[in-house]
């Protein structure tokens, strides 16, 4: 009898440990198949090239337990978060960023109080992280967004979305995408990849796209360009009052027709990290990229070479080459020969390319960094690199640094490339290395001015979205405060072209068009603005995070110290208050404008301390009424085993 009551406390004590385990993710092994998310969609509204992403499902625990969810989302570096908002019980919640440690504790308030809620924190370059609350049985609609300025690249305009990396995985269902696009110039051309929707023209200036995608092609690329005709001379300007300040945009963009007709000569140096950790695929891959990259230079035109690195750099050749047939072969056979073994000596090799230019003005200097990880080898410390490759870049080299997957030091790569004229990329090691490399030469292949410098009257906090030089098809874009909106806005400018020197000069007159982008632009500009400051100027790095934090604040957008938060009541609250604004205010107002009809301004909702909705989380044990099921088979479970415990001391 005692080992028949043993056994039947064995199976009961066990299936209570299994059903105990809570599910905190959307893995597999976490009993996901309770989480059910339906109606998924995308839409990319683009408005005289600024671009708002609106993404939104519906997901609902099936569970008999609410459940605390986590999941990745991945944008374009150049954009930015602007809202979140959920619909709970028939009422809608609006978020509100505020500074991450101040979200997180409202955050942690909420959850031990037992109400739902969501917050969205930046975690790297492009990668963000939503983490929320799953009330059982009863479904939230989540929806939320991120605005970027699309720049255009090689005469036209790109926009890319992977729906892989903006839903959920466990996403089942068809997904409904819509593009949107309107220009205030004629279009010339619109492609779209990798989804099999029709292209319907409005006119000569908009267009839209409606397609649903099927799930098992969520990791696909939907890749949408179009072209428009060129701009004056001058540039086009776009305008945005917000209470006494008045924000312009002032895009830049002369032809090769202004330019002489003719790129200019480059030298190029490329710069391969052939370290251990670069084996496989990766290795594989750059190897493809560069074979196709050489193939592409312009024998009358260009010089290059090439450095691998690991330990040390190794270079093909002593001094610049003339891509000629015999050279370009060689290159090849030198690419194809590199192995990937051993550490990451940065320094050495970005100084044994600093040392094949000379001091050509008339040429435009690159050097094409790509590494996949942190100086391993010779000097190691990233601002002492910084420092003095900054000091060695005497002849004005462009150093643009591609950062290979996720273990580098991105930030370090940023503030070698800005102290050194130039942008870092990301380069994303989970899709194809060889496409996004050589995607990346095309856009700098036809240089048309370097040394650019342009200089704005009655202005003031004026930022340029890239460092002094243009390609073919760039377009230069400059952000800026009007000082006094009753005098004309005059630029002068200069730059080095393939007649020599260039000079530029315009103006424009200021309106009091309603363009909020324009403002939120401007704000993320001043965001990376920072940023970049904090990375050189050690010394009044908190005055500057400082400035980050209010201008995130301010205009309402996620950084790496702002998180953007939402607070739900418990379906067992009463209903809750209509949404007010957030911050009243007006010396410290949140941002509100940059949203459209259907996306209300940030906004937080209102509950009451005192209120004891069920938890959010992890469940709170002592309500027995509402405990979970595990709980109460654990608890059965130690009924039964007291009296045996008990019945065998006794005997």
């Amino acid at each position: 009898m005692r080992k028949t009551m043993i056994k039947i406390f064995s199976i009961l004590l066990l299936t209570a440990l299994v059903s105990f385990i809570p599910n905190t993710g959307f893995g597999e092994n976490t009993r996901a198949s309770v989480i059910m998310v339906s109606d998924p969609a995308i839409e990319v509204d683009i408005d005289n090239s600024f671009a708002s992403t609106e993404v939104s499902f519906e997901i609902e625990n099936k569970g008999s337990s609410d459940k605390e969810m986590n999941f990745q989302i991945t944008i374009p570096s150049e954009a930015f978060f602007t809202n979140l908002s959920i619909k709970y019980d028939e009422k809608n919640y609006y978020g509100q960023v505020k500074e991450s440690d101040e979200a997180q504790q409202e955050y942690d308030e909420a959850v031990e109080s037992g109400k739902s809620a969501i917050k969205l924190d930046k975690q790297s370059v492009e990668s963000f992280s939503m983490t929320f609350n799953i009330p059982s049985e009863k479904p939230i609609k989540v929806s939320y967004s991120y605005h970027q300025f699309l720049v255009k690249e090689l005469g036209g305009y790109e926009i890319s979305v992977i729906p892989a990396r903006l839903l959920p995985s466990l996403t089942s269902t068809e997904i409904s995408i819509s593009f949107n696009v309107n220009s205030p110039f004629d279009m010339t051309n619109a492609d779209i990849s990798n989804l099999n929707g029709k292209i319907n023209f409005v006119g000569t200036s908009s267009f839209s796209i409606d397609a649903d995608l099927d799930h098992s092609s969520m990791a696909k690329e939907i890749l949408l360009s179009y072209d428009t005709a060129t701009t004056n001379t001058e540039g086009n300007t776009q305008f945005h009052k917000d209470g006494e300040i008045t924000y312009f945009l002032h895009t830049f963009a002369p032809g090769m027709e202004d330019l002489g007709n003719k790129a200019l000569n480059k030298d190029i140096v490329f710069i391969v990290d052939c370290s251990g950790s670069m084996d496989g695929t990766k290795m594989t891959q750059t190897k493809e990229a560069f074979n196709l990259i050489v193939d592409e230079l312009y024998v009358d035109t260009d010089r290059f070479n090439i450095i691998s690195f690991s330990n040390n750099p190794n270079s093909w050749k002593t001094e610049l080459q003339v891509p000629n047939d015999a050279t370009v072969k060689n290159a090849k056979e030198y690419i194809n020969s590199l192995s990937a073994v051993g550490g990451t000596n940065i320094m050495d090799s970005l100084e044994e390319g600093l040392d094949m230019f000379d001091d050509n003005a008339t040429r435009m200097k690159i050097i094409v960094f790509m590494t996949d990880g942190e100086p391993t080898s010779g000097v190691t410390v990233p601002n002492t690199i910084c420092s003095s490759i900054q000091k060695k870049n005497t002849k004005n080299v462009s150093i643009f640094s591609l950062g290979v997957g996720t273990n580098i030091d991105f930030e370090f790569l940023k503030k070698l490339s800005y102290v050194n004229y130039a942008r870092a990329y990301p380069i994303d090691d989970k899709t194809d290395i060889s496409e996004q490399i050589a995607h990346f030469y095309d856009t700098i292949s036809t240089p048309l001015i370097h040394e650019l410098h342009l200089d704005y009257e009655n202005t003031d906090e004026v930022y340029h979205r890239h460092a002094p030089y243009m390609f073919k098809g760039q377009e230069h874009c400059i952000l800026g405060k009007v000082i006094d909106t009753g005098k004309k806005v005059k630029f002068t400018g200069s730059g080095m072209t393939v007649n020599g020197e260039n000079q530029f000069s315009g103006g424009f007159t200021p309106t009091a068009d309603n363009n909020p982008f324009v403002s939120r632009l401007w704000a993320f500009m001043h965001i990376r603005w920072c940023e970049e400051k904090m990375l050189i100027d050690n010394g009044n790095s908190n005055i500057y995070r400082d400035e980050l934090i209010h201008t995130a604040l301010e205009f309402q957008i996620v950084t790496d110290y702002t998180t953007m938060i939402v607070v739900a009541e418990n379906e067992f609250e009463e209903e809750p208050e209509e949404p007010e604004p957030a911050v009243e205010d007006k010396d410290d107002q949140s941002y509100n404008s940059g949203t459209s009809n259907n996306n209300p301004p940030s906004q937080s909702s209102k509950y009451d301390d005192d209120e004891d909705p069920s938890p959010s989380g992890s469940s709170r044990w002592d309500d027995d009424e509402n405990a979970p099921v595990s709980v109460r088979v654990l608890f059965t479970a130690l009924f039964f085993v007291l009296p045996i415990l008990y019945y065998r001391r006794r005997n």
